[in-house]
């Protein structure tokens, strides 16, 4: 398995940190064992997945990016 980052990483990389960086809730989320936080989280869930951020390798077609091993630890990271 070859993790080298190649540019198409870098790229969802950058893309994502831009993204997170403008989306991501400034005060953290309220613990999912109350009904708040589990609003909370529902809406954090269904902001990334208009983003396109909820299923990286996932294929296109179906929400995801189609994104390989190294671009999903990239989005992780």
């Amino acid at each position: 398995m070859d993790l080298a980052q190649t540019a198409r990483t870098e790229a969802l990389r950058a893309e994502a940190r831009d993204w997170l960086r403008a989306h991501v809730p400034a005060r953290p989320l309220p613990s999912l064992e109350t009904a708040e936080g589990f609003a909370a989280h529902r809406e954090w869930e269904a902001e990334l997945y208009a983003g396109g951020w909820s299923a990286l390798s996932w294929p296109e077609e179906y929400g995801g990016r189609g994104a390989d091993l190294s671009g999903w630890l990239a989005f992780e990271e």
